[in-house]
């Protein structure tokens, strides 16, 4: 749904989309839960080991945590993110293969929920002028959760459908914004880019499909 500043996506399983069921409230694997604490104001905080990728080929930087100490980030150190994607073991075809020219990637980062048991990931490309970016990222979302709040101007929401996705595309001032539902995940790409390019960035995602 959007208004004219705001757009927002919002996962239903509908049509065959397969999501987790976390109704027994738990939803941690136990190779990674270490221990919990319950304070007196009942808030509970969790101790997770960091994250052990070197199986998978991935390089990572050193971990950092949330508050609660359930959510691990930490930035790839030796690929882009459709090999880390990948190295994760998911399938589906989520981040672009092509940038416009000029921009070099900057950094990949990943999210670790281990009470959710959700991996996110985000990429960040600079262009070589030193002052256009452009990002990319998935962020995983449950059954009726709303996603993302999108800025964006009064100017119409164009709908472009690629293999069978469709791909909602808006500007916001002088940036261009695109979000999709992806089975469970809400991807969006935005940054220093035309309509056009975006569109081809679109379309490098399904590249070899």
């Amino acid at each position: 749904m959007w208004f004219d500043e705001v757009f927002t996506l919002k996962f239903s399983n509908v049509g065959g989309i397969i999501y987790e069921d976390r109704s027994d409230g738990d939803a941690e694997p136990d190779d990674h839960k270490s221990t919990i604490s319950v304070t007196g104001d009942d808030s509970a905080f969790y101790s997770y080991q960091e994250s052990d990728t070197s199986a998978m080929g991935i390089e990572k930087s050193e971990s950092e945590w949330d508050e609660s100490g359930s959510i691990e980030t930490f930035y790839v150190l030796n690929m882009n993110i459709v090999d880390a994607v990948k190295a994760y073991g998911i399938n589906e075809k989520l981040f672009p293969t092509w940038v416009p020219e000029g921009f070099t990637l900057d950094y990949v980062k990943v999210t670790r929920d281990y009470f959710y048991n959700q991996t996110d990931f985000m990429a960040n490309y600079l262009h070589e002028d030193g002052v256009r970016e452009f990002a990319v990222s998935s962020r995983t979302l449950t059954e009726g959760q709303d996603g993302s709040i999108i800025e964006k101007d009064d100017r119409p929401v164009e709908k472009y459908t690629v293999n069978n996705v469709d791909w909602y595309v808006m500007h916001n001032l002088s940036r261009v914004n695109a979000a999709a539902m992806i089975g469970s995940r809400e991807v969006s790409f935005w940054g220093d880019v035309s309509v056009d390019e975006m569109k081809q960035i679109i379309d490098s995602v399904y590249e070899g499909v």
